[in-house]
């Protein structure tokens, strides 16, 4: 279930992270490589995507979208506190990327983090407010961490959203 969920987090925030690329600075040959890492990623081609992505970087070190995949790809494989600096490199570079913020949010929390992970949340409802994967990153860490009220309002705010639209 944990696994699913995360699954679900990465590709809502690669939604975000696709949709901010078309106003970044960048290359078609940088987006297309972002592209074929995006797609080596949702097949679970993992260390394909890691090798790419490292090799990239060596390319194009101002890209942030190819430390948000370093990051993915990271945290995918298991090592969340590389996942949390690569996301922290992509947001040096684009600091308004609300993906990098969910899911450097989400590496946090997997390290115990819980005060940086809720710093992360807010943070990227702040830039969006409309953001469903923050408001529901953010409800299960003050779930976990005893905050029900904070968490049913944060449960609740997706809903409240659809009805501003």
């Amino acid at each position: 279930m944990k696994k699913f969920f995360l699954v679900a987090v990465m590709l809502l925030c690669f939604v975000c992270a696709s949709a901010l690329a078309v106003y970044a600075n960048s290359t078609p040959e940088e987006d297309k490589i972002v592209s074929e890492i995006g797609v080596l990623v949702n097949k679970g081609k993992y260390n394909a995507a890691l090798k790419k992505v490292n090799t990239s970087i060596a390319k194009y070190p101002e890209n942030a979208f190819l430390y948000y995949w370093k990051g993915t790809v990271l945290s995918s494989l298991g090592d969340k506190k590389a996942a949390v600096e690569s996301f922290s490199k992509s947001i040096s570079i684009a600091p308004e990327n609300v993906g990098s913020y969910i899911l450097r949010g989400v590496c946090k929390y997997e390290l115990n983090d819980y005060e940086g992970a809720l710093a992360d949340y807010n943070k990227a409802i702040e830039l969006d407010p409309h953001n469903v994967s923050a408001y529901y990153m953010r409800a299960a860490l003050k779930l976990h961490i005893g905050d029900l009220d904070g968490a049913n309002k944060d449960f609740d705010q997706p809903d409240k959203v659809k009805d501003e639209n």
